[in-house]
């Protein structure tokens, strides 16, 4: 079936990709690597926040839709946020909220958007 196909090829990456590359960035360090980047390396780390942003962009328009009570947070209608915006929110929450600086970085993101953007 092709649920079990789909089921095989997941389990056969998962076997291939080396255990480091699947642990996920802290805010601080995702800060310092982009930081300390050279040019076309920062755009590497610009997508992978982007990537992370995006995603929870769309499980917030997700559970938006279904349960408009539980949504994670409120961004203006218009907003189309850039890469450069996720990675200034990240900073200033980081900042503000020190705990987060060694949350993994997809969590502290999805908290950064919900306090520039409370429900």
């Amino acid at each position: 079936s092709k649920f079990l196909r789909v089921l095989i090829l997941a389990c056969g990456v998962g076997l291939v990709l080396p255990g480091d590359a699947a642990a996920e960035f802290t805010a601080a360090e995702f800060l310092e690597k982009y930081d300390s980047a050279p040019g076309k390396m920062k755009a590497v780390y610009l997508q992978y926040l982007n990537g992370n942003a995006n995603g929870l962009s769309w499980a917030n328009t997700y559970v938006g839709s279904n349960y408009p009570q539980a949504r994670f947070y409120c961004p203006p209608n218009k907003l189309v946020p850039s890469a450069k915006l996720h990675v200034a929110l990240l900073r200033r929450f980081v900042a503000k909220t020190a705990k987060f600086r060694t949350a993994p970085v997809g969590a502290a993101m999805m908290f950064a958007l919900k306090d520039r953007w409370p429900c």
